[in-house]
């Protein structure tokens, strides 16, 4: 190649170091062929002496071995000390630390938001002028940071930091819009959706009946309704005149009809013929939603969770949230200091949805519709609906308790029962990252401690007290008492020993124990609450049926017994007639009925064939006379549906859908 022509002209490569004389004088050299250097100096260019390897930081190197065996055995030794104090956090302390914090703070008060959280506001209100309908001012609903509208305020804001003439310029520019490009199609077009609808109401007598019905029963849990603004609304007939309240009204009248004075038979129809009429999905969903349609989503789903199915309930709830987060409902609005009824009454319904959507979430084993992490809503105002003016901010008189405070004391519980679900309940890949941190054991301490935390801060008027005279606050502490309860079983039964489903957790001999106690007591709280009002406990229902199953497991854990003490078999039976007693009010206890007492039925077969192997040891197996009802292992049980889930013996098969 050096023959070819076209290389003669290439340019020389210059050497990477500096020549023999460059490097002995130590002056820069340009390394090539023939230094500049040596070229004007007239002195021979070579390039032959080796290059010397500077040695940097000699001295460590003598004692880097030493070094690094010294920092290893200061940091063994802090972390025995920490094992010591702490024997969780030995293996990554700021892991554990981090986690531990995340705990800890359930045991706070919900923190007030930050005042940069409430951009959406802003661009919420700004884009209420891009309005695509000239007649018609829509709001764009929720914009958080990621939104395109959040984009567009950072661009409206780099113009207004330039001049004023070329701000109002561009405006007058950007502002011009084509109205034939922008037109919305007459199918599209939300104000075409009738605001009214033919709902057959019940008679004025009765409609007024059952509404003191409902919130003797349900909104006194529940605080989603302010009872004086609710019967206004009625006195002026807008439930004739608003679909939305309508709807609202009819859903009030169905959970009402629960609980009338009359046969179970015609509660149940004369409930579902008012529920039939409410559409929650369909064309309602073409325009903005509103308070209204919130508050039925949540009526909805309690109504589903006791006359149907926790499936539907579920999804009711979920699609409550959905709505509410589409205007902004989990967002703090930071209007003022003092606390409007509207506000209020939409903090309530957010931390209702919450609640119901994490008990039903809990129940069916599956994830919750909105992660609390997203939602910086503060807790409602403590003051009973008669001292809440319909304008400005109500006052609680002073030495006198509010309704509300069982309401945000139970909020405060949720916040412990969604992180429990969402740590301790989440898939086995999840689990098996967690699990290599080595926190899961501590994670369970933890929230067992926030839980005492919790319980220790109960105020005065909510501790339980048989013989509270106050019938709300006697019937507020008895749900909250059963749910504390049933929170504390959820937190410890992932540690039990021996269940399959919780093979990747660790094991804690004293769980079942815990669990154990917890069942009792719940069973107990239930029965006295029941003995004295002849009516079921709202929220019980999984509380009650967790805590039999646990009674039921404890003795069933045994290898080598299988009885039940007579303490245990005697809570069990109280769960069981406590079921019966809910099946007069609630279809959906028909459930939670039916599988314990063939738990039971089980559970005393397996008793009579102990005690005929016991006795007879040469004995032919027990067999059971013909007047004995229980259930062979070969026969079909009848499914029975929880949520999407069938219970079915092993060995049967499922029967084939005819299509």
């Amino acid at each position: 190649m050096s023959t070819d022509p076209l290389y003669d002209d290439a340019p020389k490569e210059r050497r990477q170091r500096a020549c023999d004389g460059c490097r002995r004088m130590k002056r820069r050299c340009d390394g090539q062929d023939r230094c500049a250097q040596c070229v004007k100096l007239n002195i021979s260019c070579t390039y032959v002496n080796p290059a010397e390897v500077r040695k940097v930081a000699s001295f460590y190197d003598d004692y880097s071995e030493e070094y690094v065996e010294t920092l290893k055995t200061r940091i063994s030794a802090a972390e025995a000390a920490l094992s010591n104090l702490v024997p969780q956090a030995a293996i990554r302390p700021w892991i554990y630390a981090r986690a531990m914090g995340s705990v800890q703070a359930l045991a706070k008060p919900v923190p007030v938001p930050h005042l940069d959280d409430s951009e959406f506001v802003d661009i919420a209100d700004s884009f209420k002028a891009l309005s695509l309908n000239s007649s018609t001012v829509r709001d764009p609903g929720f914009q958080g940071k990621s939104s395109t509208g959040g984009m567009v305020k950072v661009i409206v804001n780099a113009k207004a930091n330039k001049s004023v003439a070329s701000s109002t310029e561009s405006r007058g520019t950007i502002g011009h819009v084509s109205p034939k490009d922008w037109s919305l199609k007459p199918w599209e077009n939300y104000s075409e959706i009738s605001l009214s609808k033919n709902f057959s109401f019940p008679a004025q007598h009765l409609l007024m009946h059952l509404t003191d019905l409902y919130f003797l029963n349900f909104n006194s849990i529940l605080p989603i309704l302010h009872r004086p603004a609710f019967n206004h609304n009625l006195d002026i007939d807008l439930h004739r005149q608003n679909s939305a309240f309508g709807a609202l009204v009819l859903l009030v009248c169905a959970l009402g009809c629960l609980y009338l004075d009359d046969a179970a038979a015609r509660r149940r129809a004369l409930s579902w013929t008012f529920y039939d009429q409410v559409e929650l999905c369909g064309q309602s969903l073409r325009r903005l939603p509103t308070l209204d349609d919130i508050q039925a989503y949540c009526l909805a789903a309690q109504f589903l969770h006791y006359t149907s199915n926790t499936r539907h309930a579920w999804l009711h709830a979920g699609f409550g949230l959905r709505l509410g987060q589409d205007i902004g409902l989990h967002r703090d609005k930071f209007n003022s200091q003092e606390v409007s009824l509207t506000e209020d009454l939409e903090r309530r319904v957010w931390w209702a949805l919450l609640f119901l959507d994490s008990q039903f979430s809990i129940a069916l084993g599956r994830s919750p519709a909105h992660d609390l992490i997203e939602c910086d809503l503060r807790l409602p105002h403590e003051c009973d609906d008669e001292d809440y003016p319909p304008t400005g901010s109500g006052v609680q008189p002073t030495n006198q308790p509010s309704a509300i405070a069982f309401f945000n004391t139970l909020m405060n519980l949720y916040r412990i029962l969604h992180y429990t679900h969402s740590s301790l309940y989440t898939t086995v890949v999840n689990h098996m990252r967690v699990a290599r941190l080595g926190i899961l054991d501590a994670m369970g301490k933890e929230l067992d401690s926030t839980l005492d935390k919790w319980f220790s801060n109960i105020p005065a008027h909510l501790l339980w007290q048989p013989d509270r005279q106050d019938a709300l606050f006697f019937d507020q502490s008895a749900v909250l008492y059963c749910i504390y309860y049933y929170a504390r079983i959820l937190i410890h039964r992932t540690f039990i020993p021996g269940l399959p489903a919780q093979s990747m957790m660790p094991s804690n001999p004293n769980a079942l124990d815990i669990c154990t106690k917890a069942a009792r007591a719940c069973i107990e709280v239930a029965h006295i609450h029941q003995k004295r009002t002849s009516k079921p406990l709202l929220f019980s229902q999984y509380p009650i049926f967790t805590s039999a199953i646990i009674l039921l497991l404890n003795k069933w854990s045994d290898a080598e017994t299988i009885t039940i003490s007579q303490a245990d078999e005697t809570n069990i039976s109280l769960a069981i007639s406590l079921f019966k007693s809910q099946l007069e009010f609630w279809p959906s206890s028909e459930f939670f009925l039916t599988v314990l007492e063939r738990l039971v039925v089980k559970a005393q077969q397996s008793e009579r064939e102990a005690d005929s192997r016991s006795t007879v040891p040469n004995a032919m197996p027990w067999e059971p006379p013909a007047a004995f009802n229980a259930p062979s292992p070969g026969f079909a049980f009848p499914p029975i549906f929880v949520g999407d889930e069938e219970i079915l013996p092993s060995n049967v098969r499922r029967p084939l859908r005819r299509v």
